[in-house]
């Protein structure tokens, strides 16, 4: 409030914040972004980058240290979020798994339950003389 009162609407913008300077300098962001996006090499050993394996690329590749908490916060601020597609065995077949999916299953006797339609799900019996009443 004081720097609207002191210059109006101009003290409302952004101002630099004093405080701690990031660890990874602002002008190498692009270029992590390119890498997280290209996503696991084969010499990561990987099939999905995890929190602990980008801790690991910015050491080896920035030369920046990271601790796990920090690199949640520096995905978060790129707008990455922790969410990520299930991992894929590197020896999965798409083909065999589509045609999986397309074979029908035999449905076995056992997993059916026949209930009579005559049968309530209540643990009683009403007597006729109530239910027409409509009580």
């Amino acid at each position: 409030m004081r720097w609207y009162n002191a210059e109006g609407f101009g003290g409302l913008e952004d101002r630099p914040r004093s405080g701690r300077s990031t660890i990874l300098p602002r002008d190498q962001e692009p270029r992590l972004r390119e890498r997280l996006d290209a996503g696991a090499r084969p010499e990561d050993g990987v099939c999905t980058l995890r929190a602990e394996d980008i801790r690991r690329i910015l050491e080896n590749e920035f030369q920046v240290l990271y601790k796990l908490k920090g690199v949640y916060k520096l995905l978060a601020r790129l707008g990455y979020s922790s969410l990520s597609p299930r991992p894929r065995h590197a020896k999965a077949d798409p083909e065999a798994q589509e045609d999986f999916k397309k074979t029908p299953r035999s449905r076995s006797g056992r997993s059916r339950r026949l209930i009579p339609a005559n049968t309530s799900n209540f643990g009683f019996r009403m007597r006729p003389a109530l239910a027409s009443r409509g009580r």
